[in-house]
């Protein structure tokens, strides 16, 4: 006996029984929402999902096609309500501006100091993700790694760390890395000719998302360097705008909406 049914089963029987009970397809539509969505959702939106997987013998393609072009997945409720685990920030970093990964051992390194390494969680469930990505350790390395795997700058810190033989140390691992991003080739194919303009571009490039207005005009005035908010002109030519806009880049991607997805 098996789920109140009698039977001579065998394996497959069995497995068929259990995909029987209205709760097996709700149970796969909530995991398929909270992986690609939000974490929780409401019952308006599991049930449709879910009658949806049923009504196609559990066939994922039509549910996952049903989710993706829903107008709901693309709704305030879902955007910028997960955070990115590392991979996801790391390979959303390194797409956003146009770059491969040249070194793959300083992008794994970057993912096990996040806590992600890849093949390797620390159970057979997997990894926990949410806001078990954030805590003291990964943080900084949130902030930091992800940025410079993007414009190959490494922040300053006070103090050398010492060489750790294991690789895990941030300033060993990542010292000699360059991914090969250029800004002046983005600020000419965008045709960027202001300061605002440069804010903007990255803004859409990096977060995908309108900012809020008070953190765009710090970002401006950043990027002037005259301590207003006005648009003024930028010469990528000027010896001091590589630096100031891959500084800008880095301030971008270490903002809580960079975190988010």
């Amino acid at each position: 006996t098996f789920l109140g049914r009698s039977g001579n089963f065998t394996g497959e029987d069995i497995v068929n029984i259990i995909f029987q009970p209205p709760a097996c397809a709700r149970y796969i539509a909530t995991r398929l929402i909270t992986f690609f969505g939000i974490d929780e959702p409401a019952d308006d939106i599991v049930q449709p999902l879910a009658q949806l997987i049923a009504s196609n013998n559990f066939e994922l393609a039509p549910a996952l096609s049903a989710l993706f072009s829903s107008q709901w997945f693309y709704s305030k409720d879902v955007l910028q309500r997960q955070i990115k685990s590392p991979v996801q920030l790391i390979v959303g970093s390194l797409r956003a501006l146009g770059v491969g990964i040249s070194q793959p051992g300083a992008v794994d390194n970057a993912l096990k100091l996040m806590g992600q390494e890849l093949f390797n969680a620390a159970t057979v469930k997997g990894w926990d993700g949410g806001r078990a990505w954030i805590n003291t350790s990964t943080l900084f390395a949130r902030y930091n790694l992800p940025a410079y795997l993007g414009t190959g700058r490494l922040p300053s810190i006070g103090k050398a760390p010492p060489k750790d033989p294991t690789g895990m140390n941030s300033r060993v691992a990542y010292s000699d890395f360059d991914s090969g991003w250029r800004p002046e080739i983005d600020l000419a194919q965008g045709n960027v000719a202001t300061t605002d303009g440069v804010v903007d571009l990255y803004i859409a490039k990096l977060l995908g998302a309108d900012l809020d207005p008070r953190k765009r005009e710090e970002l401006v005035i950043y990027m002037n360097g005259t301590g207003d908010a006005k648009t003024h002109l930028n010469d990528p030519l000027l010896p001091d705008n590589d630096r100031r806009t891959r500084a800008l880049v880095h301030l971008i991607m270490a903002m809580a909406e960079f975190q988010l997805c």
